[in-house]
């Protein structure tokens, strides 16, 4: 069975890389969820991220084979802009930004291996 990878920031303001658990913490002020990554090396410990940074892997690279997760902006050679989403009910696509020159290009998920990743929604917040 392939586990499903996902990236988030930590606490710290860093992005990390791997499986995602959620948990019950346990604190002096009660108890608290908390989400963590846990990189894939087998290390015996997990980065405990900001839940609204988690962005799960699609499984799909962009053309300098880099990983695109749900979250990511993405250009294609002629300046068109896309961040890539997800419906409700698990369903990843494209969103525009702007007046694509030709909305056609990302309608097969397979298509943005041709386009470069250039960031991510979180990254500005």
């Amino acid at each position: 069975m392939r586990e499903i990878k996902f990236r988030a920031m930590t606490l710290n303001g860093n992005w990390v890389e791997g499986l995602l658990s959620h948990t019950e913490l346990k604190s002096v002020a009660g108890g608290d969820t908390g989400y963590f990554i846990s990189n894939q090396s087998g290390m015996p410990f997990a980065y405990h991220v900001r839940p609204k940074t988690i962005c799960q892997f699609i499984n799909l690279t962009d053309k300098n084979d880099i990983e695109w997760y749900v979250g990511d902006i993405g250009e294609f050679d002629n300046g068109d802009r896309f961040i890539l989403r997800m419906e409700e009910w698990l369903e990843v696509f494209v969103e525009w930004i702007g007046e694509p020159e030709c909305e056609d290009q990302a309608r097969d998920l397979c298509r943005i291996s041709s386009a470069t990743r250039t960031g991510s929604i979180h990254d500005t917040k």
